[in-house]
């Protein structure tokens, strides 16, 4: 048996291996969120330094989550109201002097020209009629064209990815946040781990000389405790007993207040309904969205006009029409650009379900998919954060080998 060391000592071992897990995990989570700027030396080109990782890779983990959101937590389609007459209605309340002049057909004869005049007055009661009638339905047509193409070209994963990666800060609190008590028990992991490895260095330094050999454990517990910390994070998915006691991972096991707490900080501040109304502006307005929309509502009008086409005078072609019809509708975009931007939003904001959408939708997914929710800030570094646990482990040993030298 081993008398150069006393018991008093050995029994220090296990505390100080608790102690070296416990720095070595709470070091490693403080090095995920912090520093929020690039820290350290610089000597020459040679950098000595350390950013926060959530931070220093703010646009890879931005465009995880995009991707874990738009395939697992939300689609555009659900985002967006379906047409009915109620949003026919909230148009024509916004807009009652146009909504006037269309149903009336008071815009004919500016869309007509000097061929307006060469109809009979029957002929103008007849289109004014039927215009009249056919209105509502076409102006209901005609937002729906307007959805479904807006659908086709609103990108979700970019628009949170964009939006995340604007603001590493917003990323590092939405996993902060999310993860609080899985962090919190890697600490303690650490500390329980890091005492159980220690307890079995004392043991072996009962009977054998203190040597290098504490700086192997060192390394050892830096890093098994890390790893092991995470992996009991997330592992095992499912409830497992192991002699009567019932274990499971973390994050499995709190997966409905996850998804409950993800939903309201999706909701109030990745994605709020004012920025979710600017987004679809930006649509909007781009050209190839107006050029695609212009070119639909053309095919969409021809079909339309040909119905009036027997009221028109023989030198009035349908295309005559219709790129009348068009040059008038830009004639009034400009002036009802910002009333439309109030009533997108005011339409859009009644029926905003991000939050309820997103909870249910991640309170389903399988215990496999809900892991790479949070998964993702660990696995491209769980390599690193393992690593320096081990180089925190050696350097703590030697000063243990110090002390008990």
């Amino acid at each position: 048996m081993n008398s150069g060391i006393g018991f008093e000592w050995l029994a220090l071992i296990p505390l100080v291996a608790g102690f070296i897990g416990w720095v070595t995990n709470w070091l490693a989570i403080k090095m995920i969120f912090y520093p929020r700027q690039w820290t350290g030396l610089k000597v020459g080109s040679l950098r000595f330094g350390w950013q926060g990782i959530i931070h220093r890779k703010a646009q890879g983990f931005a465009k995880a989550v995009g991707k874990q959101v738009s395939e697992n937590m939300l689609q555009v389609d659900d985002l967006m109201p379906k047409v009915s007459d109620k949003h026919a209605n909230a148009f024509i309340d916004r807009f009652p002097a146009l909504w006037k002049e269309i149903e009336s057909g008071q815009f004919l004869p500016d869309l007509m020209g000097e061929h307006w005049n060469k109809l009979s007055g029957l002929q103008k009661q007849m289109m004014q009629m039927q215009i009249r009638f056919d209105s509502r339905s076409l102006l209901l047509e005609l937002v729906k064209v307007a959805r479904t193409k807006f659908v086709e070209r609103f990108d979700l994963r970019d628009v949170i990815s964009r939006r995340l990666s604007k603001d590493s800060h917003l990323l590092a609190q939405l996993y902060g946040n999310l993860a609080k008590p899985e962090l919190r028990m890697i600490e303690v992991y650490g500390f329980v781990f890091g005492a159980l490895i220690g307890a079995i260095e004392a043991v072996l330094f009962t009977f054998v000389e203190m040597s290098w050999t504490i700086f192997i454990f060192g390394i050892l517990i830096g890093a098994i405790t890390n790893w092991l910390a995470i992996e009991m994070i997330f592992r095992p998915r499912l409830p497992v007993k192991v002699m009567g006691i019932e274990f499971q991972g973390l994050f499995s096991k709190r997966q409905d207040d996850i998804a409950d707490q993800f939903a309201m900080i999706g909701e109030n501040q990745v994605l709020p309904v004012d920025a979710f109304v600017e987004e679809i502006l930006a649509v909007l307005e781009q050209d190839d969205f107006i050029q695609d929309m212009e070119q639909t509502s053309r095919t969409w009008l021809r079909r339309i006009v040909s119905n009036y086409q027997e009221q028109f005078p023989s030198d009035v072609s349908v295309d005559f029409v219709v790129d009348k019809a068009v040059e008038l509708f830009y004639e009034k975009h400009s002036s009802m650009t910002l009333e439309a931007r109030d009533e997108i939003k005011e339409v859009i904001g009644e029926e905003y379900r991000v939050a309820e959408i997103i909870r249910d939708n991640l309170s389903q997914l399988s215990k496999e998919k809900f892991e790479r929710v949070l998964r993702v800030v660990f696995e491209e570094d769980e390599t690193t954060l393992i690593l320096i646990g081990a180089a925190i482990g050696f350097m703590i040993s030697g000063m243990q080998f110090m002390i008990f030298s």
